[in-house]
């Protein structure tokens, strides 16, 4: 299969435990565009472009973008979501499952378009057209919010971001993520950063704060020095 590197290893497993490894839904969501297999598959939407009698590749003619517009947000609990995708019983394209309360969103029409500009495993972005407030579905997983080490927060994750202003990151379809986007043209960016890096960024900027506070140290010292001697 291609396509699964969108999956951390916590985030696969859930889905793994649930739905199982072979889904059409998910492979949608996720912008799965190839099929190989050691025998012929029955999936609808997967097109036969290779056969050699031992592997066959197909390509699915259902996958959608990595990142699109979905039509309308409801509310449902994870585990009915989980369900659902392992039944197939739902189109990721029509609609998106957010439990963090409801969400008011318009219907995309024609003039909405999503044109991914950038791609790379931490940083992701697009020039967008929204004919409302629509909604913006991200195939990655949700990694998002806030460590608090009482002295100061540091964010963990995705954060995303409309025209430089950031924006809140819904929890969606279980384990991915989606934002709400005004009206009009803007540019999409959604940027991962671990704790890790803002760990390492703050060490840093202690040690920079101690060098040169033990250059002024001593500066002061030999100032008082020179003029005693």
């Amino acid at each position: 299969l291609y396509g699964y590197s969108a999956i951390k290893p916590r985030s696969f497993q859930d889905y793994m435990d649930v739905v199982g490894p072979v889904n059409t839904t998910i492979w949608r969501m996720l912008n799965v565009k190839y099929l190989v297999a050691d025998r012929p598959v029955p999936f609808k939407g997967f097109k036969e472009i290779m056969n050699n009698s031992k592997t066959y590749v197909y390509l699915n003619t259902n996958a959608l973008p990595r990142l699109y517009f979905v039509n309308q947000v409801e509310q449902k609990p994870d585990i009915d979501v989980l369900r659902s995708v392992k039944n197939n019983g739902f189109d990721p394209k029509q609609v998106a499952y957010v439990n963090d309360g409801k969400i008011n969103v318009d219907v995309p029409d024609s003039t909405a378009s999503v044109t991914i500009t950038g791609y790379k495993d931490e940083l992701v972005s697009a020039d967008v057209n929204a004919s409302g407030y629509n909604f913006l579905f991200f195939g990655d997983t949700y990694i998002a919010g806030k460590a608090n080490y009482k002295l100061f927060k540091v964010p963990t994750g995705w954060t995303a971001y409309v025209d430089r202003n950031k924006t809140k990151i819904y929890k969606t379809d279980h384990g991915f993520m989606g934002i709400v986007v005004p009206p009009g043209k803007h540019t999409i960016e959604f940027k991962y950063a671990p704790i890790s890096f803002y760990i390492s960024k703050y060490i840093a900027l202690v040690l920079s704060f101690l060098v040169i506070l033990g250059l002024l140290i001593t500066l002061l010292f030999e100032h008082k020095k020179v003029k005693t001697s």
